[in-house]
C-alpha cells in the first residue's frame, strides 16, 4: 500500500495488512453505516450550485457512490483566506498530527473560527439542504502554525 493510497472495502469483504518494513503504518478507517442522502446526479447538481469553489481538500484522494476522500495539507503558515471552498455535502474530517487551522469569512475577512487539533481528532458536520446557496457554509483557511505543517482527512458523505 503507498502513501495516501485510499480504497474501498465492499460491505462483508475481507482485507488485511502487514506491516512488512520498519515504517510504522497508520490506517485511517471510515466505516458508511447509512445509503447515500444523494444520487451522483443529485451530487454533481450541488457541487454546482456552490457559490465558490467545492473542491474542500488540496486533493481528492478517492470518490465513489458513498463519499468523496480529500488530503487537506497546508505547509506552515500557507492558505489562502481570499480562496473560500464551499461545503455542500455533510462531511467529516480526521487530523492525523497536531494541527491548527484559522478559518475566515468567505468574503476572506478573519475571525471566522480558531481551529486547534491533536492527532487523531474527528469533526462531524452536517451541512443542509440549501448549504450551496448559503454562504455562511464556504470559508478560507491558513495553517496557524508557522513551525509545522498541517494535515487533515476529509470525507464527504453522499
Amino acid at each position: 500500500v503507498q502513501d495516501k493510497q485510499v480504497f474501498f472495502v465492499e460491505s462483508g469483504g475481507r482485507w488485511e495488512l502487514r506491516n512488512a518494513g520498519p515504517e510504522v503504518y497508520r490506517q485511517v478507517l471510515f466505516e458508511i453505516k447509512r445509503p447515500p442522502k444523494y444520487t451522483e446526479e443529485q451530487v454533481r447538481e450541488r457541487l454546482a450550485r456552490a457559490r465558490f469553489s467545492a473542491a474542500v481538500g488540496t486533493a481528492l484522494l478517492f470518490e465513489n457512490p458513498l463519499c468523496r476522500v480529500w488530503d487537506f495539507y497546508l505547509e506552515p503558515g500557507e492558505g489562502d483566506p481570499h480562496n473560500p471552498h464551499h461545503h455542500v455535502l455533510d462531511y467529516c474530517f480526521v487530523y492525523v498530527a497536531p494541527g491548527r487551522l484559522l478559518g475566515y469569512h468567505s468574503d476572506g475577512s478573519p475571525g471566522l473560527f480558531d481551529s486547534v487539533n491533536e492527532d487523531n481528532d474527528v469533526t462531524w458536520f452536517d451541512i443542509p439542504e440549501h448549504a450551496p446557496e448559503d454562504a455562511a457554509f464556504a470559508h478560507g483557511g491558513k495553517n496557524g502554525y508557522d513551525d509545522r505543517p498541517m494535515r487533515e482527512y476529509l470525507v464527504e458523505l453522499k
